[in-house]
């Protein structure tokens, strides 16, 4: 239970890691449109069958620095994007309801102690 939280405690929310890591991204590793890690519309290209663009040529270069921001992405948008995608498009599930609102929680305490509390004391 720690170690669950502790995604939540850092804005990311640990239900949908759940879900996208474990079981989406270890049953299916690789396998386009199953895969939400292999998703061919990012910078780094993962799979053989995502497009070929001229700057995958140099991902060995920025691909560091690219995986430095994956985090926020998560913070700021993959999570939300995730409980609208897999679990609302379908219909409200009401099994989802507490998950989403920890989610929405979690990342008001992350914003408060991350940004609006340094800005309140400088």
């Amino acid at each position: 239970a720690v170690l669950k939280r502790s995604l939540d405690i850092v804005g990311v929310s640990s239900y949908c890691w759940r879900i996208n890591h474990n079981k989406l991204h270890h049953q299916y590793t690789s396998i386009p449109d199953i895969d939400s890690t292999a998703d061919s519309r990012t910078v780094v290209r993962l799979t053989r069958s995502a497009p070929r663009r001229f700057f995958h040529r140099f991902q060995h270069l920025y691909a560091p620095a690219v995986y430095s921001l994956v985090g926020l992405n998560y913070v700021f948008f993959r999570d939300l994007n995730d409980f609208r995608k897999y679990f609302f498009e379908k219909g409200l599930r009401p099994d989802l309801l507490l998950p989403f609102l920890e989610c929405l929680v979690f990342k008001a305490m992350y914003f408060t102690y991350v940004l609006i509390i340094p800005i309140l004391i400088l």
